[in-house]
């Protein structure tokens, strides 16, 4: 979840992100920080942890990820999502008008890390020109 207020309200100095199972804690800000930057965010499509709908934890409400890629495709400009598989992970990777990048990649399973997804981000990030 950190790393989503990162992009969001200090994107400058950073070559991109690569949130992990993880979305805003609330509902997204109205607006983020300029420049935009990339984001290839990876999920479990079974994540009872931060579920992909977010969850009540007592008197609030984690942020759904669809709110989150919502607010940052209108926010930088990206097109349409094409369909990529890499492994394990389903993806929809839109660009914008300036190269960067906003993917969203599901894996089957719930709330774990595994190095080959993080791997696959950096390549992401790698062949958008970022790194």
């Amino acid at each position: 979840m950190m790393v989503w207020n990162l992009a969001c309200s200090h994107p400058q100095g950073f070559a991109g992100f690569i949130p992990m199972s993880g979305t805003f804690w609330l509902e997204p800000p109205e607006t983020c920080a300029q420049p935009v930057s990339s984001i290839v965010h990876i999920h479990g499509d079974a994540d009872n942890t931060v579920p992909l709908d977010g969850r009540a934890i007592n008197e609030t409400r984690q942020g759904k990820v669809s709110d989150a890629l919502a607010l940052y495709t209108d926010f930088g400009g990206f097109g349409p999502a094409q369909p990529v598989s890499a492994g394990d992970l389903t993806c929809e990777d839109k660009t914008n008008a300036s190269g960067e990048i906003l993917d969203f990649c599901l894996f089957p399973g719930g709330h774990s890390f595994r190095t080959e997804h993080l791997l696959y981000g950096i390549e992401q990030l790698k062949e958008a020109g970022q790194l």
